[in-house]
């Protein structure tokens, strides 16, 4: 059995510590960095909607026909925090692609649409979309019929 003792130095820890930072620093750009997750990554461009032609063909592009002069328009204020049928719109909005929990307590613009080619509904069904600072952060699908529905922004088939 070979045994060896080292008398520990400031100096010599000091010199221990630069070689392993140096050498971890080595690892890190030969790797490339600190990179996002793959999710953030994928993350969709913010969708810019100011002008009614903007939303009207924004909608047109994901298969929903709009009146174009049905056009209402208001502001909300999304709760902070959440109560329970915010908390389930927010799922609606989740399941969509959106999320409006980073958006609590600020007044968002709301956009609403007759819309025109629902499936199996010849009238009362409305689209409205939520806009803060003109990005699109959420919408709903919804009708006004006594045996309604709210769905996210996606269109059936």
């Amino acid at each position: 059995m070979f045994v060896c003792a080292v008398k520990a130095t400031w100096k010599r820890v000091a010199v221990i510590l630069l070689l392993a930072a140096a050498v971890i620093g080595l690892l890190i750009a030969l790797l490339g960095g600190c990179q996002a997750p793959a999710e953030e990554a994928a993350a969709p461009e913010p969708v810019r909607l100011t002008t009614v032609t903007e939303m009207v063909d924004w909608l047109a592009q994901q298969g929903i026909e709009v009146d174009p002069d049905s056009l209402v328009q208001d502001t909300v204020t999304i709760p902070q925090p959440f109560d329970e049928i915010y908390t389930q719109y927010n799922e609606l909005q989740k399941q969509a692609g959106f999320d409006l929990s980073s958006y609590q307590g600020i007044t968002v613009d709301r956009s609403c649409f007759t819309v025109l080619n629902y499936p199996d509904q010849e009238e009362g069904v409305l689209v409205h979309l939520l806009c803060c600072e003109g990005v699109l952060i959420g919408g709903d699908l919804c009708s006004v019929r006594l045996d309604g529905f709210l769905t996210g922004l996606v269109m059936p088939e």
